[in-house]
């Protein structure tokens, strides 16, 4: 009896068991409608008897049209396959119940259409598409969602009371009509594009990205919240405005967007409006009545900060609701007014405000003078082609404008001043190495040497000829004798007695107590440049002629003439010139017999300085030139003390030298407007030098060597204020203003090399390699002096 039993319930669960496999087993299944009514949720309408959770197939094998109720599922793929026949299925989505659609979405094959109906909801998730010829019903408990990066695909969608809803992160766009009485919403934030006539009759609501419309949805009103954007060149209903609008759509893309209706930007408000040149700008066109609160935003696209226009961006049929924007952002430096007219808002634009896109440096004081000129109303037609370049430069951004402000900028003529400085003092140094030679030689002349060969004394004893030395000491009595000199009084100053054992090898070719000289002079200059300021090369050559003379004991007078050119580059490629000069002076020396010493000079120059300044930005290449004379002048002194230990000196020394640079008015040709006129000017500078110099003397046969080093510290320094700057104005405005230039003080380091070479015959020749380095600044001299004693 049992076993019968358990055969019986054995053969019974063999036939219920199709109805007893959970649906969360299998995950493709085809329709077959075979089982009990149309619910998607009954294995036995599938084959096999399985709810499917991957691919749910509808054949075309089934005959009947079919209605497919569909409570909370997830599916992968529905995919209608070829020899269905026009809306043989309509998969209907309950109320309350949630369709999943996770996978590929829906392919169909058929050719036809195939229906959905939404009284729930339907989700398309992930990279899901609505494919092709599939229409969606939303009724009004219904809503369609379509998320992440979904794609709408060419679904065909009816509103009736629904809610659509785009909450993708991607970019999309839907081409078709969407009909009907319900709402769309945009929201997440990837950007929808709409390009179909839609009669759709809710609201369109912009939660958040961008919605663009480019097509019609003029049944619609639109409402766009903080985070919304809302543009195109489409037609809408009203609109009201919490977030951003910005007609034409993507940056960069002119057009008008229609509101069919009032238009009402809330406090949290902002209408994009981009302008091109040529006119041509975004338009937001309203039929009724704009209310405006919230920030104007407009932006360039290419360059309108030249240009003085009139732009109409807003247009109201209905007029104004009395209120207006409260925050205007337009492009960096652009003059505009901002007017509202009755039926129109419009921005006047006039010109740019450059001061406001560069306000530091000369580039800054530049900007003002221009702005001034423009708010006079005395720019040229030429200044405004300039100011054209200067707006294009401004469109690049402030550092290409602040190059083009600077290139207008006459702040490199302060080097003229500072070149008149150093070739001054290239003559006050020719001047000083003439000086050193007349204190060696009253040195020489004091010094008591040992060891002097026996057999150079008749020479020495003929050259002297029993003359006084240099310095005014008695004239010497030589007692022959093979004797070493002793060493009283070796190292003073002073009288002393010499024997042809301390001899001093300067006296073998003293000829007396005046010279005669020349000495030309080369100097190459290298100042590097000084954001925004540029440097200089400055390459010097001239010769200086002089004669000197004992005029009291210890005391020597001279007197000189010199003629200079510089030739200078300012760098940058920002021009060229020259400076010639002409200089008369005197310098003089006092030698204490203590080995104290003092010298000083006075040098006056006149000279002509012509410049050509090139004006190079955008499309303006210009050339200005000048020319205009000046006077110099200088003063220096110096004093150091000697001190001699076998016969090797050390001189140290402080000079200190002032210079005034004068320079006449000018006005420059060539540049048109752009042209200066610069008043005159006169330029101060001191320079100071501190350390010592190292020589040693010897005999080469019977000529003297002496070759000398210098270690020293250099300090120039531009002195006052006026100096220091470039006060001017353009050639063709009454008016002008003041740039700063170079006024760096330069601490510099300064070693020197010289060799003296003095024969018996009294011609002496001196070479001296100079150069000075640091703060900016490299300098190199070399100097070739020839000189007779007599």
């Amino acid at each position: 009896m049992k076993n019968k039993i358990a055969h019986l319930l054995l053969a019974s669960m063999v036939m219920l068991s199709p109805l007893m496999v959970p649906k969360t087993q299998a995950t493709e299944a085809t329709w077959t409608g075979a089982g009990l009514g149309t619910d998607w949720d009954t294995v036995t309408n599938w084959t096999p008897n399985v709810v499917p959770t991957n691919i749910a197939t509808f054949p075309g094998t089934v005959v009947e049209t079919t209605v497919v109720t569909i409570g909370n599922s997830s599916i992968e793929q529905i995919q209608f396959t070829s020899g269905a026949t026009a809306n043989q299925f309509s998969l209907n989505v309950n109320v309350g119940s949630t369709l999943n659609m996770n996978g590929a979405g829906i392919t169909n094959n058929t050719g036809l259409a195939q229906f959905f109906t939404a009284n729930g909801t339907v989700n398309f998730n992930n990279v899901t598409t609505a494919g092709t010829n599939t229409q969606i019903t939303i009724n009004n408990t219904g809503t369609l969602k379509f998320n992440d990066t979904s794609s709408i695909g060419s679904l065909t969608i009816t509103q009736n009371d629904g809610s659509l809803v785009f909450n993708q992160t991607s970019n999309t766009g839907y081409t078709r009509n969407i009909a009907g009485a319900g709402t769309v919403t945009k929201s997440n934030t990837g950007t929808l594009t709409l390009s179909g006539t839609s009669i759709y009759l809710g609201n369109t609501s912009i939660d958040d990205g961008a919605l663009i419309n480019n097509g019609n949805i003029q049944n619609s009103p639109v409402i766009v919240s903080s985070r919304g954007t809302y543009g195109g060149v489409g037609s809408s209903g009203p609109l009201v405005n919490n977030g951003t609008v910005s007609p034409g759509g993507s940056e960069g893309s002119i057009g008008t967007l229609t509101v069919n209706g009032n238009y009402i930007q809330g406090a949290s408000g902002s209408l994009n409006i981009e302008i091109a040149e040529g006119g041509v700008l975004d338009l937001l066109q309203i039929t009724g009545i704009a209310t405006l609160a919230g920030t104007l935003n407009i932006s360039a696209i290419g360059n309108i900060l030249s240009s003085m226009s009139t732009y109409t961006f807003l247009t109201a049929a209905g007029g104004f609701g009395g209120t207006n924007f409260t925050t205007f952002n337009l492009p960096a430096g652009l003059k505009f007014v901002i007017s509202p007219l009755t039926n129109s808002i419009e921005l006047i634009t006039q010109g740019t405000n450059f001061a406001s896109l560069s306000s530091t440096g000369n580039a800054g004081i530049i900007a003002q003078y221009i702005d001034a000129i423009v708010a006079n109303g005395t720019a040229s037609a030429d200044l405004n082609t300039a100011l054209t370049a200067l707006s294009n430069a401004a469109e690049e951004g402030t550092t290409a404008l602040a190059n083009a402000l600077n290139q207008i900028s006459p702040a490199p003529y302060r080097e003229i001043g500072t070149l008149a400085f150093e070739q001054t003092n290239s003559v006050r140094q020719s001047a000083a190495a003439q000086q050193q030679h007349i204190f060696d030689n009253v040195v020489m002349n004091r010094l008591s040497m040992d060891n002097v060969p026996s057999q150079q004394l008749s020479s020495f004893k003929y050259l002297l000829k029993d003359r006084m030395l240099r310095a005014g000491t008695p004239p010497l009595n030589f007692v022959p004798q093979n004797t070493r000199a002793s060493k009283k009084g070796a190292g003073k100053f002073g009288a002393f007695s010499l024997t042809e054992g301390t001899l001093p090898v300067r006296k073998s070719v003293q000829v007396g107590n005046s010279s005669v000289w020349v000495e030309p002079y080369g100097q190459s200059q290298r100042k590097t440049n000084s954001s925004p300021l540029v440097g200089t090369k400055a390459n010097t050559f001239g010769t200086t002629i002089g004669g000197d003379t004992l005029v009291a004991p210890n005391t020597y007078l001279g007197v000189l003439g010199s003629i200079m050119n510089s030739h200078f580059d300012w760098k940058q490629n920002r021009g060229h010139g020259d400076i010639t000069g002409y200089y008369g002076g005197l310098y003089g020396l006092w030698l204490s017999k203590t080995g104290a010493y003092i010298d000083g000079q006075v040098i006056l120059g006149g000279t002509h300085n012509k410049s050509r300044r090139n004006i190079n930005f955008q499309t303006i290449n210009r050339k200005a030139r000048e020319h205009h004379n000046g006077l110099s002048a200088t003063t220096d002194v110096e004093m150091g003390y000697l001190w001699e230990h076998d016969n090797t000196l050390v001189q140290p020394f402080f000079n200190f030298e002032y210079v005034a640079a004068h320079e006449n008015s000018f006005r420059e040709k060539g540049a048109g407007s752009l042209n200066i006129h610069r008043g005159k000017k006169t330029s101060h500078f001191s320079r100071t030098e501190l350390g010592p110099i190292v020589s040693h003397f010897f005999c080469v046969g019977e000529t003297l060597v002496y070759p000398a080093l210098k270690l020293s510290w250099v300090q120039k320094r531009p002195l006052g204020n006026k100096g220091k700057k470039v006060t001017f104005n353009f050639t063709d405005q009454a008016f002008g203003t003041t740039v700063n230039g170079d006024n760096r003080i330069r601490n510099l380091f300064s070693p020197g090399l010289s060799i003296t070479g003095q024969f018996k015959n009294g011609v002496y020749i001196m070479g001296n390699v100079n150069a000075e380095t640091g703060s900016g600044e490299r300098l190199g001299q070399v100097m070739f002096n020839v000189g007779y004693n007599f």
